[in-house]
C-alpha cells in the first residue's frame, strides 16, 4: 500500500522556518555533490542578506533547477517564482527558482537572478514599482557586498528605463 504524505496549509509556516534555518547554515537540497557546493556558496549569503524580506514574505521554498528539464517555453529562464493563490486572487505561498545555469554564472549574476525573483514576489509584473523594489535589493546587496550589480530593466521599454 503506497502511503502520502498531505503537508496541511497550517504546517507551512512551520516547514517555511525549518528551510530558512537550514538554508542559513548551508544545508541545501541538491542532487549534485559540485552543483550542492555551488547552490551553498552563492545561496546561503542571499538567504542571510535578505532574511528579513524573505521571512516576512509567503516564500517557502527556493530550490534548483536545470533550464534544459524545462518546458520549451521556460528553457530560458534562469529564475522563476511560482505563484499559489486563493480564490480571492490573495497569494498563499510561493515557491522561488534558480537555474543551475544561472549559478554557472558567478555571484553577481546568481545575485541578480535571486533579487528580480524576490522582488515577483510583491511585484508579479516589470513595472515601474518592481523596479524600484529591485533597485532598493540591489543596492543594499551592493554595500553589504562591495558588489557592482546593476539592474537591467528587464521588461521595461527603452523610455521607461529612462526615468531610472
Amino acid at each position: 500500500m503506497k502511503r502520502e504524505r498531505i503537508l496541511k496549509m497550517s504546517n507551512f509556516e512551520a516547514l517555511k522556518n525549518t528551510a530558512l534555518k537550514r538554508i542559513c547554515e548551508d544545508w541545501i537540497l541538491c542532487t549534485e555533490p559540485y552543483e550542492l557546493e555551488r547552490a551553498k556558496t552563492l545561496l546561503s549569503p542571499l538567504v542571510r542578506i535578505f532574511h528579513k524580506e524573505i521571512s516576512e514574505s509567503p516564500l517557502h521554498l527556493i530550490y534548483i533547477y536545470r533550464q534544459s528539464e524545462q518546458l520549451p517555453e521556460n528553457q530560458k529562464s534562469d529564475g522563476n517564482l511560482y505563484r499559489e493563490t486563493n480564490k480571492s486572487g490573495n497569494l498563499i505561498y510561493c515557491c522561488l527558482g534558480i537555474s543551475t545555469e544561472a549559478l554557472k554564472q558567478g555571484k553577481e549574476y546568481t545575485a541578480l537572478v535571486f533579487m528580480h525573483e524576490l522582488t515577483h514576489i510583491n511585484f508579479p509584473e516589470h513595472d515601474k514599482n518592481f523596479h524600484e523594489h529591485l533597485n532598493n535589493l540591489i543596492s543594499l546587496y551592493n554595500i553589504i557586498t562591495g558588489s557592482t550589480v546593476k539592474n537591467d530593466y528587464y521588461g521595461l521599454t527603452d523610455k521607461e528605463k529612462q526615468s531610472f
